[in-house]
């Protein structure tokens, strides 16, 4: 119901991005594509070992992709650190993750299970964080993300951002 609310009584202002993906502005994180010990999606893994690449990671020539760190191979698994900025608690309904994945992935904050979907996307899907997603984030702290992506055949992309949809109060709604 407040989603709704939020579409019918407020106005789109912007977007405010907190972890920026390949089609914005590319950031460096940690990759492998050797199978990592089953803790690699925890906060205090030790990931010192692992390459450094700009996303998004892939190969061949998926459509509306920016592919920046070559990946060709079966399996990848990345993990960035960020902060949230000025993100308050109250903020948590307005932030969605934007994904382009080809293929299969899951994606964990802070060690949690957030989100996976299985097939691919042609482009970048922008999707609401789930109540999970928002209960795993820390408004106030340091957040890993994990992802891991999985391809079976074909051209292979994976990017995944964060972003703040920020509202105003649309007075064509209000009387007064």
């Amino acid at each position: 119901k407040a989603i709704n609310e939020k579409l019918i009584y407020q106005t789109i202002t912007g977007r405010e991005e907190l972890l920026p993906n390949a089609s914005t502005s590319a950031q460096n994180w940690k990759y492998t594509t050797l199978k990592p010990p089953y803790d690699w999606i925890n906060a205090d893994f030790k990931d010192t070992a692992w390459n450094i690449g700009k996303a998004g990671f892939g190969s061949g020539t998926p459509p509306n992709s920016f592919i920046n760190t070559e990946w060709n191979t079966s399996d990848i698994w990345l993990r960035k650190d960020f902060k949230l900025g000025k993100v308050i608690p109250a903020d948590l309904d307005n932030l969605s993750f934007q994904i382009y994945y080809d293929e299969d992935y899951e994606i964990y904050i802070n060690g949690i299970l957030v989100m996976s979907a299985k097939g691919h996307s042609s482009n970048y899907v922008t999707i609401p964080l789930n109540v999970v997603a928002q209960k795993a984030l820390k408004p106030n702290g340091v957040n890993t993300i994990a992802v891991h992506c999985r391809q079976t055949s074909g051209g292979q992309f994976i990017d995944v951002g964060l972003f703040k949809v920020n509202y105003s109060p649309d007075s064509r709604w209000f009387t007064k």
